[in-house]
Protein backbone atom coordinates (compact mmCIF):
# COMPACT_ATOMS: atom_id res chain seq x y z
CA UNK A 1 0.00 0.00 0.00
CA UNK A 2 1.19 3.66 -0.62
CA UNK A 3 0.45 6.22 1.18
CA UNK A 4 0.93 10.12 0.23
CA UNK A 5 0.73 12.73 2.74
CA UNK A 6 0.24 16.56 0.94
CA UNK A 7 0.74 19.80 2.86
CA UNK A 8 0.94 23.22 2.46
CA UNK A 9 2.99 26.13 4.24
CA UNK A 10 3.29 29.81 3.69
CA UNK A 11 -0.22 29.96 2.64
CA UNK A 12 -1.40 32.85 4.96
CA UNK A 13 2.05 35.26 5.19
CA UNK A 14 2.93 38.61 3.22
CA UNK A 15 6.27 37.63 2.93
CA UNK A 16 8.53 34.92 1.59
CA UNK A 17 7.67 32.13 -0.13
CA UNK A 18 4.69 29.62 -0.73
CA UNK A 19 5.70 26.06 0.09
CA UNK A 20 3.95 22.76 -0.71
CA UNK A 21 5.15 19.05 -0.40
CA UNK A 22 4.56 15.86 -0.40
CA UNK A 23 5.75 12.61 1.20
CA UNK A 24 5.08 9.12 -0.06
CA UNK A 25 5.40 6.01 2.15
CA UNK A 26 5.23 2.31 1.27
CA UNK A 27 3.21 0.04 3.79
CA UNK A 28 3.05 -3.85 3.79
CA UNK A 29 -0.41 -3.65 6.10
CA UNK A 30 -3.46 -1.46 5.67
CA UNK A 31 -2.90 1.74 6.68
CA UNK A 32 -4.27 3.30 10.17
CA UNK A 33 -4.14 7.06 11.76
CA UNK A 34 -1.83 5.46 14.42
CA UNK A 35 0.10 3.10 12.18
CA UNK A 36 3.46 4.78 11.56
CA UNK A 37 3.97 6.42 15.11
CA UNK A 38 3.34 3.07 16.93
CA UNK A 39 5.71 1.53 14.02
CA UNK A 40 8.70 3.68 14.85
CA UNK A 41 8.04 4.79 17.73
CA UNK A 42 11.99 3.24 18.89
CA UNK A 43 12.95 6.30 16.96
CA UNK A 44 9.97 9.05 16.36
CA UNK A 45 8.51 11.27 18.77
CA UNK A 46 5.31 13.64 18.84
CA UNK A 47 6.46 15.55 21.05
CA UNK A 48 9.99 17.66 21.51
CA UNK A 49 10.49 16.22 25.43
CA UNK A 50 12.12 13.02 23.31
CA UNK A 51 14.41 15.60 21.60
CA UNK A 52 17.42 14.75 20.32
CA UNK A 53 17.12 10.88 21.84
CA UNK A 54 14.64 10.57 19.32
CA UNK A 55 13.34 12.35 15.63
CA UNK A 56 10.29 14.24 16.21
CA UNK A 57 7.28 14.53 13.61
CA UNK A 58 4.12 16.24 14.66
CA UNK A 59 2.01 19.32 13.49
CA UNK A 60 4.24 21.95 12.41
CA UNK A 61 2.26 24.42 14.50
CA UNK A 62 3.55 22.27 17.89
CA UNK A 63 7.16 21.75 16.39
CA UNK A 64 8.09 24.91 15.49
CA UNK A 65 7.69 27.88 17.50
CA UNK A 66 9.58 31.09 16.31
CA UNK A 67 10.14 32.10 19.62
CA UNK A 68 12.32 29.24 21.14
CA UNK A 69 15.61 28.72 20.13
CA UNK A 70 14.99 24.97 20.10
CA UNK A 71 12.17 24.88 17.97
CA UNK A 72 14.78 25.57 14.76
CA UNK A 73 17.03 22.88 16.05
CA UNK A 74 14.27 20.07 16.39
CA UNK A 75 12.60 21.52 12.68
CA UNK A 76 15.90 20.86 10.91
CA UNK A 77 17.38 17.88 12.53
CA UNK A 78 13.71 16.04 11.83
CA UNK A 79 13.85 17.25 8.32
CA UNK A 80 18.05 16.28 7.59
CA UNK A 81 17.75 12.47 9.71
CA UNK A 82 14.92 12.18 6.88
CA UNK A 83 17.39 13.77 3.85
CA UNK A 84 19.90 11.64 4.67
CA UNK A 85 17.60 8.60 4.97
CA UNK A 86 15.95 9.37 1.34
CA UNK A 87 19.22 10.32 0.10
CA UNK A 88 21.77 8.19 1.49
CA UNK A 89 23.91 10.98 2.36
CA UNK A 90 23.60 14.43 4.07
CA UNK A 91 22.94 17.66 3.27
CA UNK A 92 26.34 20.11 3.20
CA UNK A 93 24.71 22.72 1.43
CA UNK A 94 21.13 24.62 1.24
CA UNK A 95 21.05 24.46 -2.52
CA UNK A 96 22.10 20.52 -2.51
CA UNK A 97 18.73 20.05 -0.32
CA UNK A 98 16.97 22.16 -2.46
CA UNK A 99 18.24 20.31 -5.91
CA UNK A 100 16.99 16.77 -4.26
CA UNK A 101 13.61 17.98 -2.70
CA UNK A 102 12.24 20.88 -4.83
CA UNK A 103 9.92 19.35 -7.96
CA UNK A 104 11.40 21.06 -11.07
CA UNK A 105 13.92 23.92 -11.19
CA UNK A 106 12.87 26.50 -8.76
CA UNK A 107 13.83 30.03 -11.03
CA UNK A 108 12.76 34.06 -11.33
CA UNK A 109 9.53 34.71 -13.09
CA UNK A 110 10.76 35.98 -16.12
CA UNK A 111 10.17 39.44 -15.85
CA UNK A 112 11.94 39.44 -12.14
CA UNK A 113 15.65 39.08 -12.88
CA UNK A 114 17.10 42.16 -10.91
CA UNK A 115 20.02 41.70 -9.29
CA UNK A 116 18.76 42.08 -5.72
CA UNK A 117 15.80 39.68 -6.61
CA UNK A 118 17.75 37.12 -7.32
CA UNK A 119 20.17 37.62 -4.09
CA UNK A 120 16.87 37.30 -1.98
CA UNK A 121 15.72 34.50 -3.32
CA UNK A 122 18.26 32.35 -5.75
CA UNK A 123 21.67 33.45 -4.61
CA UNK A 124 20.92 31.37 -1.22
CA UNK A 125 24.71 30.00 -0.13
CA UNK A 126 24.25 28.23 2.70
CA UNK A 127 25.66 25.64 4.67
CA UNK A 128 23.72 23.16 6.71
CA UNK A 129 23.50 22.32 8.94
CA UNK A 130 22.36 25.74 10.18
CA UNK A 131 20.62 25.68 13.80
CA UNK A 132 21.54 22.01 15.19
CA UNK A 133 24.52 20.02 15.58
CA UNK A 134 25.69 16.53 14.81
CA UNK A 135 24.62 14.29 17.42
CA UNK A 136 21.03 15.37 16.22
CA UNK A 137 21.18 14.42 12.89
CA UNK A 138 22.50 10.71 13.57
CA UNK A 139 19.39 8.61 13.94
CA UNK A 140 19.72 7.65 10.33
CA UNK A 141 20.52 4.51 10.93
CA UNK A 142 18.11 3.41 13.71
CA UNK A 143 15.75 5.05 11.45
CA UNK A 144 16.35 2.98 8.77
CA UNK A 145 16.39 -0.34 10.85
CA UNK A 146 13.18 0.67 12.59
CA UNK A 147 11.76 1.28 8.98
CA UNK A 148 12.77 -2.16 7.50
CA UNK A 149 11.62 -3.97 10.67
CA UNK A 150 8.12 -2.69 10.30
CA UNK A 151 8.41 -3.52 6.58
CA UNK A 152 7.90 0.46 5.69
CA UNK A 153 9.56 2.31 2.73
CA UNK A 154 10.36 6.15 3.11
CA UNK A 155 10.12 6.70 -0.79
CA UNK A 156 10.07 10.03 -1.90
CA UNK A 157 9.90 14.40 -0.04
CA UNK A 158 8.94 16.79 -2.72
CA UNK A 159 8.31 20.15 -2.55
CA UNK A 160 6.86 23.05 -4.81
CA UNK A 161 7.96 26.25 -3.99
CA UNK A 162 6.61 29.69 -5.26
CA UNK A 163 8.42 33.06 -4.60
CA UNK A 164 6.52 36.17 -4.00
CA UNK A 165 7.11 37.19 -7.76
CA UNK A 166 5.61 33.79 -8.96
CA UNK A 167 2.57 34.06 -6.92
CA UNK A 168 1.92 37.77 -7.53
CA UNK A 169 2.34 36.74 -11.65
CA UNK A 170 -0.38 34.26 -10.96
CA UNK A 171 -2.34 36.80 -8.99
CA UNK A 172 -1.98 39.18 -11.63
CA UNK A 173 -3.73 36.69 -14.08
CA UNK A 174 -6.82 35.01 -11.86
CA UNK A 175 -6.75 37.01 -8.50
CA UNK A 176 -7.39 33.30 -6.93
CA UNK A 177 -4.67 32.42 -3.92
CA UNK A 178 -6.43 29.33 -3.42
CA UNK A 179 -6.98 28.25 -6.98
CA UNK A 180 -2.68 28.92 -6.52
CA UNK A 181 -2.33 26.61 -3.85
CA UNK A 182 -4.77 24.20 -5.52
CA UNK A 183 -2.35 23.87 -8.44
CA UNK A 184 0.62 22.72 -6.26
CA UNK A 185 -1.49 20.27 -4.49
CA UNK A 186 -2.37 19.01 -8.16
CA UNK A 187 1.17 19.24 -9.29
CA UNK A 188 2.47 17.03 -7.00
CA UNK A 189 -0.88 14.53 -6.94
CA UNK A 190 0.21 14.11 -10.70
CA UNK A 191 3.80 13.49 -10.18
CA UNK A 192 2.74 10.55 -7.31
CA UNK A 193 0.71 9.59 -10.09
CA UNK A 194 2.97 9.15 -13.04
CA UNK A 195 6.16 8.34 -11.17
CA UNK A 196 6.35 7.03 -7.85
CA UNK A 197 3.09 4.93 -8.92
CA UNK A 198 3.68 4.26 -12.41
CA UNK A 199 7.23 2.83 -12.46
CA UNK A 200 5.78 0.27 -9.02
CA UNK A 201 3.10 -0.95 -11.33
CA UNK A 202 0.63 -0.44 -7.91
CA UNK A 203 -2.38 -1.72 -8.16
CA UNK A 204 -5.94 0.84 -7.82
CA UNK A 205 -6.99 -0.08 -4.46
CA UNK A 206 -3.56 0.37 -2.45
CA UNK A 207 -3.27 4.01 -2.75
CA UNK A 208 -4.35 6.91 -0.12
CA UNK A 209 -3.63 10.79 -0.47
CA UNK A 210 -4.17 12.59 2.48
CA UNK A 211 -3.94 16.10 2.31
CA UNK A 212 -4.44 19.15 4.89
CA UNK A 213 -7.01 20.82 4.22
CA UNK A 214 -6.04 24.45 1.90
CA UNK A 215 -7.46 27.76 3.71
CA UNK A 216 -10.19 25.89 5.42
CA UNK A 217 -12.10 25.14 2.57
CA UNK A 218 -14.63 22.24 2.35
CA UNK A 219 -15.88 21.75 -1.38
CA UNK A 220 -13.35 20.80 -3.80
CA UNK A 221 -15.42 18.94 -6.29
CA UNK A 222 -15.29 22.11 -9.04
CA UNK A 223 -11.38 21.87 -8.71
CA UNK A 224 -11.22 18.17 -9.55
CA UNK A 225 -13.22 18.60 -12.76
CA UNK A 226 -10.43 20.70 -14.36
CA UNK A 227 -7.04 20.14 -15.87
CA UNK A 228 -5.54 16.77 -14.90
CA UNK A 229 -8.34 15.26 -13.05
CA UNK A 230 -10.69 16.05 -15.77
CA UNK A 231 -10.56 12.35 -17.18
CA UNK A 232 -11.14 10.84 -13.70
CA UNK A 233 -14.52 9.77 -12.44
CA UNK A 234 -15.13 11.81 -9.17
CA UNK A 235 -17.52 10.75 -6.51
CA UNK A 236 -17.67 12.81 -3.00
CA UNK A 237 -17.79 10.57 -0.49
CA UNK A 238 -17.96 13.53 2.18
CA UNK A 239 -17.46 16.73 2.75
CA UNK A 240 -17.55 18.37 6.21
CA UNK A 241 -15.68 20.92 7.98
CA UNK A 242 -12.95 18.31 9.42
CA UNK A 243 -12.42 16.18 6.45
CA UNK A 244 -12.90 16.28 2.65
CA UNK A 245 -12.93 12.93 0.92
CA UNK A 246 -13.46 11.68 -3.13
CA UNK A 247 -12.90 8.70 -4.72
CA UNK A 248 -11.64 8.86 -7.98
CA UNK A 249 -11.33 6.65 -10.84
CA UNK A 250 -9.93 5.71 -14.13
CA UNK A 251 -9.43 2.80 -16.39
CA UNK A 252 -5.98 1.80 -14.43
CA UNK A 253 -6.00 3.82 -11.50
CA UNK A 254 -8.68 5.01 -8.65
CA UNK A 255 -7.62 6.45 -5.13
CA UNK A 256 -9.76 8.22 -2.29
CA UNK A 257 -8.36 11.81 -2.11
CA UNK A 258 -9.26 13.26 1.28
CA UNK A 259 -8.31 16.85 2.65
CA UNK A 260 -8.52 16.97 6.23
CA UNK A 261 -8.39 19.82 8.97
CA UNK A 262 -5.31 20.07 11.35
CA UNK A 263 -3.97 16.50 9.27
CA UNK A 264 -0.87 17.13 10.41
CA UNK A 265 -1.69 16.54 14.33
CA UNK A 266 -3.71 12.60 13.18
CA UNK A 267 -1.52 11.47 9.75
CA UNK A 268 2.40 10.91 10.10
CA UNK A 269 2.77 11.55 6.06
CA UNK A 270 1.07 14.95 6.20
CA UNK A 271 3.29 16.02 9.43
CA UNK A 272 6.14 14.81 7.95
CA UNK A 273 5.62 16.78 4.22
CA UNK A 274 4.59 20.05 6.85
CA UNK A 275 7.87 20.04 8.52
CA UNK A 276 10.26 19.63 5.50
CA UNK A 277 7.67 22.51 3.90
CA UNK A 278 7.91 24.45 6.96
CA UNK A 279 12.03 24.15 7.30
CA UNK A 280 12.33 25.37 3.24
CA UNK A 281 10.13 27.81 3.99
CA UNK A 282 12.04 29.12 7.09
CA UNK A 283 15.80 28.68 5.82
CA UNK A 284 14.46 31.14 2.76
CA UNK A 285 13.27 33.67 5.63
CA UNK A 286 16.62 33.07 7.41
CA UNK A 287 18.29 34.07 4.37
CA UNK A 288 16.22 36.98 3.46
CA UNK A 289 16.84 38.82 6.68
CA UNK A 290 20.31 38.21 6.52
CA UNK A 291 20.47 39.82 3.36
CA UNK A 292 18.66 42.92 4.55
CA UNK A 293 21.52 42.88 7.40
CA UNK A 294 23.96 42.62 4.91
CA UNK A 295 22.26 45.78 3.55
CA UNK A 296 21.89 47.99 6.05
CA UNK A 297 22.74 46.42 10.04
CA UNK A 298 20.39 48.42 11.98
CA UNK A 299 17.36 46.08 10.09
CA UNK A 300 15.60 44.01 12.72
CA UNK A 301 14.20 40.26 11.05
CA UNK A 302 10.67 39.52 10.19
CA UNK A 303 8.72 36.06 9.95
CA UNK A 304 7.36 37.39 7.33
CA UNK A 305 3.40 36.44 8.63
CA UNK A 306 0.91 38.96 9.03
CA UNK A 307 2.32 40.73 12.36
CA UNK A 308 3.27 43.77 13.81
CA UNK A 309 6.86 43.07 13.23
CA UNK A 310 6.52 42.29 9.53
CA UNK A 311 4.81 45.26 9.22
CA UNK A 312 6.93 47.85 10.50
CA UNK A 313 9.66 45.28 8.56
CA UNK A 314 8.04 46.45 5.55
CA UNK A 315 7.60 49.89 6.55
CA UNK A 316 11.03 50.60 7.92
CA UNK A 317 12.62 48.73 4.79
CA UNK A 318 10.67 50.62 1.99
CA UNK A 319 13.57 53.16 0.81
CA UNK A 320 16.46 50.46 1.37
CA UNK A 321 14.57 48.52 -0.78
CA UNK A 322 13.96 50.94 -3.06
CA UNK A 323 17.92 52.22 -3.53
CA UNK A 324 18.77 48.22 -4.07
CA UNK A 325 16.57 48.17 -6.86
CA UNK A 326 14.60 45.60 -5.18
CA UNK A 327 10.87 45.82 -6.94
CA UNK A 328 7.82 44.85 -4.57
CA UNK A 329 6.53 42.28 -6.80
CA UNK A 330 9.53 40.22 -5.93
CA UNK A 331 9.05 41.34 -1.96
CA UNK A 332 5.54 42.14 -1.02
CA UNK A 333 2.52 39.37 -1.90
CA UNK A 334 -0.69 40.63 -3.43
CA UNK A 335 -2.45 38.90 -0.93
Amino acid sequence: MYVVGIDENGFGPILGPLVVTAAVFELKEPYTQSYLWDRLSAVISKTTREFPEKITVYNSKEVFKSKLPKSYKVLESTVLNFFELLFDRRAEEFKEFLREVSLGAFECVEDAVEDAAFELCQNINLSLPLWTDNKSISHQKRLSEELAKARIKALKVKSLIVCPGQFNSYLNRTDSKFHLNWLQFGKLIRWVIETVLKTSGTQSQDIAFLCGKIGGQKNYLSYLKHGFFKNFDIKRLVEKKEISTYHLSSDVLDFNLSFIESGDIYHFPIALASLFGKYIREVFMHHQNQVFKGWDSSVKPASGYRNSSTKIFIKDTEDLRKRMGLPDRCFLRQK
